[in-house]
């Protein structure tokens, strides 16, 4: 059985660190990743091609200024919950909101993930 708080640790420090070879040894090749909201950013994503595509999205809208900053993790042992503040400036504006992230980790990758947000009117403002 994976240790599904160790995978979902390794997957928010290789997305801290831009680590794109770790972050797509941690997913499976089918992944599919929900976004909420009305942004470039929301929908449904399948594949590894399309979730890699959404999160260099995420960083180039913000001109890599976005930070993460891991509050808690918490899993079972199909799950795991990311507890994270996100901070990221764009068009001379700064944002900040916090984040949840929803691990469903199937044979130690994870399979699907959910993005949830405190504030889903600040994260569409921001990915306008």
């Amino acid at each position: 059985m994976a240790d599904t708080g160790k995978i979902a640790r390794k997957l928010f420090d290789a997305v801290v660190s831009g680590d794109s070879a770790t972050i797509q040894s941690l997913q499976a090749e089918d992944i599919i990743v929900h976004a909420p909201g009305k942004n470039q950013l929301s929908g449904t994503r399948k594949g590894m091609a399309e979730a890699g595509a959404n999160l260099a999205k995420m960083d180039s809208l913000t001109g890599g200024t976005m930070k993460r900053e891991l509050h808690d993790i918490t899993s079972s042992d199909t799950h795991a919950v990311v507890l994270a503040r996100i901070t990221a400036q764009r068009g001379g504006k700064s944002f900040s909101y916090n984040s949840a992230v929803l691990l469903d980790i199937r044979d130690g990758k994870v399979a699907e993930q959910w993005m949830l947000n405190d504030d889903q009117e600040t994260v569409d403002q921001l990915f306008a």
